[in-house]
């Protein structure tokens, strides 16, 4: 299975779009699934159903941090990079979503998703495995 594979997989058991993107990379970071998960749980839906920066995106940064973070503070050249990545990264993913807001790329409150009909809450969830997906596919193709 591949990364997209996984990703969808996950975020299709119920998994949040963060943890679903975290979680597809494990031997990339390094850390363990249930690691990924927990670490990747309280960004879902915009940092914590906020509807603030995409769970996806969250998810793919901690991914660039996890594989290429700087671990002294005077490594200003290991900053830049990821640095570079990241704005790579997020210019590639408003490519394909038009912005790194969740409540503006979903069209709603996340907070108002308990209150949609089944059929709102299936587009809801449309554009998140989308996010979810190029994220991943981002990543890969960046790293």
């Amino acid at each position: 299975m591949n990364r997209t594979d996984t990703a969808t997989s996950l975020f299709k058991k119920g998994y949040d779009c963060s943890q679903s993107v975290l979680a597809a990379f494990d031997d990339v970071t390094g850390i363990d699934r249930d690691t990924s998960l927990k670490l990747g749980s309280p960004f879902a839906g915009g940092m914590g159903k906020m509807g603030d920066t995409c769970g996806a995106v969250t998810g793919a940064l901690m991914v660039i941090g996890l594989k290429h973070g700087a671990t002294d503070p005077a490594d200003k050249k290991t900053k830049e990079k990821v640095h570079g990545l990241v704005n790579e990264f997020v210019e590639k993913f408003r490519s394909l979503s038009s912005s790194t807001i969740c409540r503006d790329i979903i069209g709603l409150d996340i907070k108002t998703i308990g209150r949609l009909s089944s059929g709102e809450r299936k587009d809801v969830h449309t554009k998140c495995l989308k996010c979810v997906q190029d994220a991943v596919e981002i990543l890969e193709e960046i790293l």
